[in-house]
């Protein structure tokens, strides 16, 4: 994470060149978005903002606001933490169909979450399948809008030995690869 303290002199000295990292995590503690856009203007990468948690409101009144002030603005939708906020169905509904219809949501995080409203002890990265989350709902409301764009697929890849569980991302992959062509 890379704190930026009110200038975008300070934050690209803070980065010391590591621009082209594939996912950059900024925290802005100033007032002024502006910042932000110019930030991608100086290092003319494409600007994506995700729906991380929030504890002062929510993601999606931040999304909101973003794109009143920046109609142009991309999203990464993170299922856990859409879960985490109880929003996952907005993705959904009539409302926000904006988000998909004009194109802002450009990459997804795929993980599950087992958890109720904003319960911080139980928020972490959980392999699909393995919480709250209805991924059957999920892949086949991406298929019907068809979203042909990225995804990652999030969930902590160690096992209690601290070895990689190669087992429980095989099956991540399946779970996603069966969802996917279920709904074709």
């Amino acid at each position: 994470m890379i704190l930026v303290e009110n200038s975008i002199e300070g934050f690209l000295k803070d980065i010391d060149g590591r621009t082209d990292n594939v996912h950059l995590s900024v925290a802005y503690t100033g007032t002024d978005n502006s910042v932000a856009l110019e930030f991608v203007e100086l290092v003319k990468k494409e600007f994506k903002v995700e729906n991380v948690v929030c504890n002062l409101e929510n993601p999606m009144k931040h999304w909101l606001e973003l794109i009143e002030c920046y109609p142009g603005i991309n999203f990464v939708f993170d299922t856990k933490m859409a879960a985490f906020h109880q929003q996952l169905e907005l993705l959904y509904s009539n409302e926000y169909r904006w988000l998909w219809q004009d194109g802002h949501i450009k990459h997804y995080h795929i993980n599950d979450y087992a958890g109720g409203y904003m319960e911080w002890e139980k928020l972490r990265s959980l392999p699909p399948g393995t919480g709250n989350i209805d991924f059957k709902k999920f892949f086949s409301f991406i298929n019907k809008i068809n979203y042909s764009d990225t995804f990652t697929i999030e969930a902590t890849a160690f096992n209690q030995n601290g070895e990689i569980d190669t087992d429980m991302l095989n099956r991540c992959f399946e779970n996603v690869r069966h969802y996917l062509q279920e709904n074709q």
